[in-house]
């Protein structure tokens, strides 16, 4: 069957583009001497980037800003950058945390809560306090941390199961890190 294209959006009624580009920036693990891979960054490399946002002039906004604008409710400048770093390992902590201090950079560090105190590379609760004390954004990003073919699978079950699951996977993560960290979660929007 022949798909018709969606009906164009007459120009009163869409969203005025008021110019601002925000690029987000995802960071996973850091090391100065294991192999970079898709989800390690050397921590000179990451220093070198900070730097050139500096340099560069661009503001680094925090989520908060940025969930802000997106509702509407703040203006940020033309060009900005969002900092998140995902999953929780250790070296957000022994890597990331000096270059983000040192540079002045809001971030927001999404966990998964089968991380927290999850042994080995996985950040401790202590490690997480002290970088919400430092001005940390928590953010959810599920339980489980699912693979996207679970994702998919729950996606296939139909709306209801989707949303069902969703809502579990990130309902009671943010739930388990408001409660452990005393503060407001964001939920990570998992598109799988």
């Amino acid at each position: 069957p022949v798909v018709a294209p969606p009906a164009a959006v007459p120009v009163e009624q869409a969203v005025p583009d008021d110019g601002v580009r925000v690029s987000v920036l995802g960071y996973h693990d850091f090391s100065e001497t294991q192999p970079e891979t898709a989800m390690r960054i050397r921590t000179s490399k990451f220093r070198k980037q900070m730097e050139t946002i500096r340099q560069l002039g661009i503001s680094v906004i925090s989520l908060e800003d940025f969930t802000a604008w997106k509702r509407g409710e703040k203006e940020i400048p033309e060009k900005s950058i969002l900092i998140t770093l995902d999953d929780g390992w250790k070296s957000v902590h022994t890597d990331a945390l000096p270059v983000l201090k040192e540079f002045g950079s809001p971030y927001a560090l999404f966990l998964y809560k089968n991380y927290v105190d999850g042994g080995g590379k996985a950040l401790t609760t202590p490690m997480i306090q002290e970088m919400v004390k430092a001005g940390a954004t928590i953010g959810s990003h599920s339980i489980s941390h699912p693979y996207p073919v679970t994702v998919k699978s729950f996606r296939k079950k139909g709306p209801d199961a989707y949303d069902a699951y969703l809502r579990k996977e990130m309902g009671e993560s943010k739930r388990f890190l408001e409660s452990k960290f005393g503060v407001k979660v964001t939920t990570y929007s998992y598109p799988g």
